[in-house]
């Protein structure tokens, strides 16, 4: 499910537009911590923002047609609506668009979390004994 891109243009056209967008959002990635997304689409790495902040740079393509809903424009609705949420959820620092032959690229830059990961795919597989300050009193009342 998380691999490179289906040919080695489509996975150099995302390293370049990965790098252009550090470039754009005046972040520096970081060597060494490069990480694939689904079918190839999505590439994310560590980086630094011009003032020495741990942060994640994540480009996602999409054909220029497609590129809306929820699985584009989450994260950017999400920090409009909502914030950090009181550094519970991972501050949206910037976001690139570019458009390149019929593909768009969207780069979000966001503050890195520097917590252990809980999970090497998006399915939890078992149960995680978490912390109490992981949770937050807020996002628990409905």
């Amino acid at each position: 499910m998380y691999s490179r891109p289906p040919g080695p243009d489509t996975e150099r056209g995302m390293r370049a537009h990965h790098a252009r967008a550090a470039k754009a959002l005046d972040a520096r990635v970081e060597p060494g911590g490069e990480f694939w997304g689904w079918a190839g689409r999505t590439l994310g790495a560590p980086a630094l923002t011009a003032a020495g902040q741990s942060a994640w740079l994540r480009l996602v393509s999409a054909p220029e047609d497609k590129a809306s809903g929820k699985l584009w424009d989450g994260a950017l609705d999400a920090q409009h609506a909502f914030g950090d949420l009181d550094w519970h959820r991972p501050a949206l620092l910037g976001v690139h668009d570019a458009l390149d032959d019929g593909t768009a690229y969207r780069a979000e830059l966001s503050a890195r979390v520097d917590e252990p990961v809980l999970s090497g795919d998006p399915i939890l597989r078992q149960d995680r004994d978490l912390p109490d300050s992981f949770q937050s009193p807020r996002l628990l009342q409905r």
